[in-house]
C-alpha cells in the first residue's frame, strides 16, 4: 500500500531532524528519501562511488532476493 506524505508532513520531518545530533545528515537523508523515493536500506547502502555530483546522479544497484 502506497501512501504518499503531504508537504506539511515532510516539513514537520525536516524541523525534527534539525534538532538531532547530526541535524545535516538526518534532514539529507530525509529529503533524499522523499525526493528519490529511496528505501531506508537504499539510502544506508550508497557509496561514495555511486554519487556524481558532477552529473547530478546517483547510481543504485538492485540485488535480488
Amino acid at each position: 500500500m502506497l501512501v504518499e506524505s503531504t508537504p506539511l508532513e515532510i516539513d514537520a520531518l525536516l524541523n525534527a531532524a534539525g534538532a538531532s545530533r547530526n541535524p545535516v545528515r538526518d534532514r539529507l537523508l530525509i529529503l533524499m528519501a522523499f525526493r528519490h523515493a529511496l528505501r531506508v536500506s537504499e539510502l544506508v547502502s550508497l557509496h561514495w562511488e555511486q554519487i556524481h555530483l558532477d552529473t547530478a546522479t546517483i547510481y543504485m544497484t538492485w540485488h535480488e532476493a
